[in-house]
């Protein structure tokens, strides 16, 4: 991978910076409260499908058949790795960047990580049950999320998922103010996409949506919550099991399927 995104992730001591954003501030309380708990629960639900698809597998075609694969493509310092890993046989990152890659080595020792760029190298891989994407739509530049995602399509097994993020929905509360803010700035400082550009983009390269899951429907003020925490938990939980509520959050988890 070439260009802006992935140059900024190459930059020394840029993995303690990434890890630093969730020590603290509305970060720090959406990804220990919210988002870590909702991704356990899909990982471990997608490792126990994995499970049972596999033992199908290996009674006709042998032990081997039976292992579950899962990749985390720019995995970064392993935070969505740590999580999904425990979920699988065989875990797998892959990242452009060796600051990144330090940290992820230490938090998930257990699994294979590559540093590659798999646009510029040949890198056979395999195929996967189960593939990640975080962090990634919203912050690379539009060729490129392209580009990985028609790959990602390529390793992605028959009947496996992808589940991958927008952090920025453009309608949510924080999407409109920011989106606002830069209006009245006469600029665009703020990255968004909206839930119908994040479809068309999965389906043009290749997949469906299944699900989406949204939290973050209230904004935070500077990297802080304006809520007590127990208050805030309650009412992110209450509109998750609110149909449709999703596009109104911040931050959208959806899982798809090859089409």
């Amino acid at each position: 991978m070439t260009g802006s995104y992935a140059d900024s992730h190459a930059e020394p001591g840029r993995g303690a910076l990434y890890d630093e954003r969730y020590d603290r501030g509305s970060e720090a309380f959406y990804w220990k409260r919210i988002e870590k708990p909702l991704l356990e629960e899909l990982f471990a639900r997608l490792g126990r499908r994995c499970a049972s698809r596999g033992a199908e597998g290996a009674s006709a075609a042998g032990p081997a058949a039976g292992r579950s694969r899962y990749l985390d493509f720019a995995c970064g310092t392993g935070r969505i790795l740590e999580v999904a890993a425990p979920h699988f046989a065989e875990a797998v990152g892959i990242d452009v960047s060796e600051p990144m890659l330090e940290r992820a080595r230490a938090k998930v020792p257990g699994a294979r990580l590559i540093r590659a760029n798999v646009l510029e190298e040949t890198l056979d891989v395999g195929r996967f049950d189960v593939i990640s994407l975080f962090r990634f739509l919203l912050n690379a530049e539009p060729t490129l999320r392209v580009a990985v995602l028609r790959w990602l399509r390529g390793v992605v097994a028959p009947g496996g998922r992808l589940v991958v993020n927008n952090h920025g929905n453009a309608w949510s509360a924080a999407g409109l103010i920011g989106r606002a803010s830069d209006a009245v700035r006469g600029e665009r400082r703020r990255a968004a996409l909206r839930h119908r550009e994040v479809v068309a983009l999965l389906e043009g390269c290749g997949f469906r949506v299944v699900e989406r899951h949204g939290f973050g429907v209230v904004p935070a003020v500077r990297n802080r919550t304006w809520l007590p925490a127990p208050v805030l938990v309650g009412v992110e939980r209450a509109a998750a099991a609110v149909p449709g509520a999703a596009a109104i959050a911040k931050d959208c988890v959806y899982v798809a399927e090859p089409a």
